[in-house]
């Protein structure tokens, strides 16, 4: 009776979680983490009863045990590693098959227990190395960029080329009164030659390059980017640039698409500069509470560390030439700025 109140117990914390937002994922693994150790609560009760004769209190104590680990699972902010759902009901369906023999059943319970940790952990460490290895390539993201150029480039000789024919297929289609078919044709052509144009020109083709991919893939997924200014006047590693802003670009195309309601998508940045300094300014709505961590904004995502390395390379970066980045939020927006100093 005690065990299933305890289990009733766990089964509020969990929809606590869920309702605060905490995580699917991460109720998921609390709720997998309280079966085990309260099963192993009752196998280590049912062992001292059969020992020592059954006692109300040896249950109790048992039960206390395990709701102390259990608050205390609950308590731990650490996002479990990606594609661990089926380990967690794996492991909720073998301790719910109950055993005979109450030492037999502890001891399934325990390696289930040190299974479930051990592959958490290992998920995580793998999914931190990935950070690293991911971090120690962003040197060369810059080399990105310029493949973009030279792809737009391409595209766009190709359209030139090609424009005298798309012109007759045009006019024929006019003279023939097809004005529906025109119309889709035009639309069809004017896409092209919008995938191959860059949105801005400031006079940096990488920077050029990164805030036409940006601009695409926004696009692509219904997030209008509007340029409030871009003036980009300094000599600025292109490295640090596209570190800046691309990885401020990609956290707001990531908060946009939180929202299934396109209209409320967007994104707005300014790019000034002055002399010896530049400052980078991204504006996106806010839909989701918020959270802090290290005085920077927490990731949503799983695996929360690995995704939170966005901001903290930015802030890397603006320490780097002796800036700061500054973000602020209210309930329905969300601002980032980062100002850097190129003084020599």
């Amino acid at each position: 009776m005690i065990l299933l109140m305890s289990l009733l117990l766990d089964a509020g914390l969990t929809v606590t979680g869920l309702a605060k937002r905490r995580g699917k994922m991460l109720m998921c693994r609390f709720a997998a983490m309280s079966v085990l150790v309260n099963m192993s609560a009752f196998y280590l009760s049912e062992g001292l009863a059969a020992e020592f004769g059954a006692a109300a209190f040896l249950e109790a104590a048992c039960v206390a045990a395990a709701k102390l680990f259990v608050i205390w699972i609950f308590l731990q902010k650490e996002e479990p590693a990606e594609g661990m759902l089926p380990v967690y009901l794996l492991a909720v369906a073998v301790s719910l098959c109950r055993h005979a023999d109450p030492a037999a059943g502890l001891v399934c319970e325990s390696i289930l227990l040190l299974f479930v940790l051990y592959s958490d952990h290992a998920g995580r460490e793998g999914r931190r190395r990935e950070a690293e290895e991911l971090a120690e390539g962003t040197p060369h993201r810059h080399d990105l960029y310029l493949q973009t150029i030279e792809d737009s480039y391409r595209k766009n000789r190709a359209l030139m080329h090609d424009l005298n024919n798309h012109a007759i297929a045009m006019r024929a289609l006019a003279d023939n009164g097809e004005y529906g078919e025109l119309s889709q044709y035009i639309d069809t052509f004017s896409r092209k030659v919008k995938a191959g144009m860059f949105p801005v020109r400031s006079g940096s083709i990488v920077l050029d390059a990164l805030l036409a991919d940006k601009y695409q893939r926004a696009a692509g997924l219904d997030i209008p980017i509007l340029f409030e200014e871009v003036r980009y006047t300094v000599d600025l590693d292109n490295e640090d640039l596209c570190t800046i802003v691309g990885n401020l670009l990609d956290n707001a195309i990531q908060e946009n698409r939180k929202c299934r309601d396109t209209a409320k998508r967007r994104i707005s940045i300014s790019i000034s500069s002055r002399e010896d300094s530049l400052r980078v300014r991204v504006r996106n709505p806010l839909f989701h509470e918020l959270k802090v961590k290290n005085g920077l904004p927490a990731s949503q995502k799983p695996d929360a560390e690995h995704h939170g390395m966005g901001l903290k390379n930015v802030r890397r970066v603006c320490d780097k030439y002796g800036g700061t980045l500054v973000w602020d939020a209210t309930e329905t927006e969300f601002s980032v700025t980062a100002d850097l100093h190129l003084a020599e």
